[in-house]
């Protein structure tokens, strides 16, 4: 019953540590989409100007 209880204690435990790295991850994607879609994205393709610049010499 103790055994029973523990893995049923786990298992829980496991599901809603999975379900909170799951919503991190998703929340960083959101965040790095957003700062690329927002001014970011103007800094962003002045470093692939800049890399491009750097490959061609």
């Amino acid at each position: 019953l103790v055994t029973g209880y523990w893995l049923l204690v786990t298992g829980y435990w496991l599901l809603v540590t999975g379900y909170w790295l799951l919503v991190t991850g998703y929340w960083l994607l959101v965040t790095g989409y957003w700062l690329l879609v927002t001014g970011q994205s103007k800094t962003a393709l002045q470093g692939i100007k800049l890399a491009n610049k750097f490959v061609e010499s």
